[in-house]
């Protein structure tokens, strides 16, 4: 199923020297006469439950390459006088790509037949499917050997008709009736995926290419012992879309990076590890199962619709018995819940034709319950300069977010492998760094005022070969202390109220705290503070402390020279130091620091403004 059309095939045996025919006919007029692989294997029963545990039996497995485009292929396999039932598939052809998508079909017995039913119906509307892929929990309990069986006796549509292409889900990681998730050590009995993983997850991770689409299946799922290596899987996932150019990037996970709330916990760690990836390195479309139910995305960057650069997540519905509820629908555009009552079960089909992917999601009935489409972010430029692509990056800066990006044109795709940026400071220090695919550009990160920084980018085609270029930014915004300072204190039924006001100057507080007395209070995203039980008020104990975004490490600005005006309420202890003590009511008080203390903070400056006696 990559480029090289390979068909991986598996099977069980009882006992070894059994080969495999395949042929282009049904009657195999003309066939080719094939030896597995084959390697023993036996699972023990787990505890005491009775239904786990797998006699020993050979894993057979064939990997057919060099297959033809748009072929019907027929298979078997023979052992002395014993011919088992002909199974086909159908190879690709060069102008569009056609899959159907189930989720969670998790059954167990003949409810195995439901799900078979739905793919059924979804193969009469669509004749031009050519696979299906299963977005985990296939199965009830990965441990139970008869469901499993049960999935081959029921599922006849989908293992005799069609290639399939399938992640394992927490239910096959269940290796007996214990909630804890194992392994997926049983469901790679069964599957006979590319070998071409991350090596913590090999056969159960993988990724194949279908015409203009890059497939990444992820085995995601945590492990009860805490076995991840998430690292391990992001750094090969990377790697495999810069050096796959495909003009659609489709990613199939079990839990999903949003969730409608029956699996938050699992989003949430997809979410922290993935979400970034995927919108990096380009993803067009997320599919997840695990929620029993159906939701799409409108396209997402840092949870914002973006139509240029966004990916579009869906929970792919329920093609087994099971069906849930929604909690939370904040993230999506459409919500589909309990849609399998009275057994309609659901499915999806997609289709890629040129620059757009249709996706179309159907109950068992036939009924169209949403669709949407997606345009390709890459096509190539058959007219590409790599001239015209250096001499298009550039940087911007957000003056208010402190935040640069630096950006190319968008003809990249099929030229350019990869594009290496890194930002440095004229210390010499590293600010950021990225590399990636030639996407239309990133947001390298946080830079401030009244600093120099190179972007030095390094440009690398698919040929090997690499093109460099320094560009500089000065950003020349004066940063300067604030200035107009006014402390007002207002007398009210439940105590004082303080507010502050000033002239920022590019120096944009996010914090601002209040000392009287000796206790700090810090005041609120309006610049204001009710104080109660203030029974001593002193102008000349009142400090404020002002923080402002700076440079974390960076330049260390001294202040002599700033005024500020202190307006207090007529209380009877309100003391005027230049008034010897005598009670001047409402008080007008200007003042010249007495001194600038600047503390860098993780990457904050704190202006300490006290009250200086005139």
């Amino acid at each position: 199923m990559s480029r090289g059309i390979r068909r991986g095939i598996n099977y069980h045996s009882s006992v070894t020297g059994t080969k495999l025919q395949l042929s282009k006919d049904t009657i195999f007029s003309v066939y080719e006469e094939i030896i597995p692989v084959e390697r023993a294997w036996s699972k023990a029963k787990v505890g005491g439950d009775e239904k786990t545990g797998f006699a020993k039996r050979y894993i057979c497995t064939v990997d057919l390459t060099g297959l033809d485009l748009d072929t019907n292929y027929y298979y078997r396999v023979v052992y002395e006088d014993y011919t088992s039932k002909t199974q086909q598939f159908k190879t690709p052809n060069s102008t569009k790509t056609t899959f159907g998508v189930l989720c969670d079909t998790q059954a167990s017995g003949s409810s195995f037949s439901n799900s078979n039913k739905l793919i059924n119906k979804l193969a009469s509307i669509n004749e031009d499917i050519n696979f299906f892929m299963i977005a985990g929990d296939i199965v009830d309990r990965g441990g139970y050997e008869e469901q499993w069986n049960n999935y081959e006796q029921y599922m006849t549509t989908i293992n005799q008709k069609y290639l399939h292409a399938t992640i394992p889900g927490n239910h096959e990681l269940y290796h007996s009736n214990s909630a804890a998730y194992i392994d997926a050590t049983i469901y790679n009995q069964y599957f006979n995926n590319p070998k071409n993983g991350a090596e913590c997850r090999l056969n159960s991770s993988y990724y194949f290419q279908y015409n203009n689409v890059l497939f990444i299946m992820l085995d995601t799922m945590t492990r009860s012992d805490g076995d991840n290596r998430y690292e391990e899987q992001i750094e090969w996932f990377k790697n495999v879309i810069v050096n796959n150019p495909s003009s659609f990037v489709i990613v199939v996970t079990h839990p999903g990076v949003y969730s409608t709330g029956v699996y938050d916990h699992d989003a949430q760690i997809m979410k922290g590890k993935w979400r970034n990836v995927f919108q990096e390195y380009g993803v067009d479309l997320a599919i997840s199962g695990h929620e029993h139910l159906y939701a799409r995305t409108l396209p997402l960057y840092n949870d914002k619709t973006d139509t240029e650069k966004g990916v579009t997540y869906v929970i792919g519905g329920s093609a087994g018995q099971k069906s849930y509820g929604a909690d939370s629908k904040d993230a999506f555009d459409v919500v589909i819940e309990n849609d399998n009552a009275a057994g309609q079960f659901s499915g999806s089909i997609c289709e890629v034709v040129g620059d757009t992917l249709t996706f179309s999601y159907y109950r068992m009935d036939g009924t169209l319950k949403d669709t949407f489409t997606i345009k390709s972010k890459r096509s190539i430029d058959n007219n590409f300069n790599i001239d015209e692509f250096m001499d298009s990056i550039h940087v911007s800066y957000d003056e208010v977010a402190y935040k640069s990006s630096i950006a190319w044109a968008n003809n990249g795709y099929g030229h350019i492998q990869n594009v290496q940026v890194k930002l440095t400071s004229l210390t010499g220090a590293v600010v950021n760094s990225y590399v990636g695919p030639a996407s239309t550009g990133i947001l390298i990160g946080t830079t401030y005022p009244n600093k120099n920084y190179f972007y030095d980018v390094t440009v690398t085609d698919y040929n090997g070969n690499t093109y460099n270029k320094r560009v500089t930014k000065d950003f020349d915004l004066s940063l300067n202390e604030p200035s107009n300072l006014v402390l007002t204190g207002v007398k009210t039924e439940e105590g004082i109220e303080f507010s502050f006001n000033c002239t920022e100057n590019n120096t944009k507080p996010f914090m601002i705290k209040l000392t009287i007395n000796g206790t700090t209070y810090t005041l609120d995203d309006n610049n204001k503070i009710l104080i109660k039980d203030l029974t001593e008020l002193k102008a000349e104990d009142i400090e404020l402390q002002y923080y402002c975004q700076l440079f974390n490490g960076g330049v260390n600005y001294k202040y002599n020279s700033s005024n500020m005006q202190i307006n207090l309420p007529e209380l009877d202890n309100v003391t005027d130091p230049n008034q010897n003590g005598n009670n001047n009511g409402g008080m007008n008080c200007s003042f010249g620091m007495s001194y600038i203390s600047t503390i860098l903070l993780a990457g904050s400056l704190l202006f300490i403004l006290k009250r200086k006696h005139n």
